[in-house]
């Protein structure tokens, strides 16, 4: 477990190379409930690794939910402060996963969870900007439950949903790191330049037909219960509210 964790690090880096497209599906309930799915198309990259004859660095259809983590680090949990306690049971939903088929050549890494409504789903993605905001410069993040295996993304959003109208709001809210290593550096720009390429696609779906979208660009699916967006990729790091922020009513 714990080699294979820091690849999804490895890995949100290195996609990119391939061209990699994003794939945001967020799926509302009539009870308030969401579900949220984030995946990485790096296909490409399977044509970059030895055919045979050696092992493969990424992971083998792995599944890291956070919930058996917490399982398997029990005994330690209760050492830990409440702000901590806190932070842990905002990303228990979450769970991630690799899939890699070296003879189709196919490689997908997801993250997603279920919700018990969009406040809890927005508690989930705030808390693991945090995190990931703080393991630059705590030399130490890397030894806790969960930071160093999440996407870094530069900015917070924020949903609601009352079972009719759904509201997606983008907010320019990562903390502030005063002290931001070198290689962080690096590893910041890398992204922007990795990420210039592919197209991000962000799906909506509904239990009821959509009545009305605030986005003009935005496509519908056959039976009318599903909102499709496309961006290029580079949209996933450096977001704006004018491309992500969105009103949707359905019927």
């Amino acid at each position: 477990m714990k080699k294979i964790i820091p690849f999804f690090i490895f890995a949100v880096f290195i996609f990119a190379v391939t061209s990699c497209s994003v794939y945001e599906d967020v799926y509302f309930k009539k009870d308030g409930t969401v579900s949220y799915s984030l995946e990485f198309d790096a296909s490409a990259l399977m044509t970059m690794l030895p055919v045979s004859g050696s092992a493969s660095p990424i992971p083998n259809d792995t599944v890291i939910s956070l919930t058996q983590i917490l399982e398997e680090k029990k005994d330690s949990l209760q050492f830990l402060r409440e702000e901590e306690l806190a932070i842990i049971e905002n990303v228990k939903p979450l769970q991630m996963r690799i899939t890699n088929d070296t003879i189709q050549k196919t490689l997908f890494f997801n993250i997603s969870g279920d919700f018990e409504n969009a406040e809890a789903l927005n508690r989930a993605f705030n808390t693991l900007n945090e995190i990931s905001a703080k393991s630059k410069t705590e030399k130490n993040v890397g030894e806790n439950l969960i930071s160093g295996n999440v996407p870094d993304t530069d900015f917070n959003s924020n949903y609601a949903w009352d079972g009719r109208i759904m509201k997606r709001i983008v907010v320019r809210e990562k903390p502030v790191v005063d002290d931001v290593s070198e290689e962080s550096s690096r590893e910041e720009e890398q992204m922007k330049m990795l990420f210039s390429n592919g197209k991000m696609f962000v799906r909506y779906h509904f239990p009821e037909r959509v009545k009305k979208v605030s986005n003009t660009d935005a496509l519908f699916s056959q039976d009318g219960k599903t909102v499709v967006l496309e961006y290029p990729s580079a949209t996933y790091l450096n977001p704006t509210a004018e491309k992500l922020n969105i009103e949707i009513e359905i019927e």
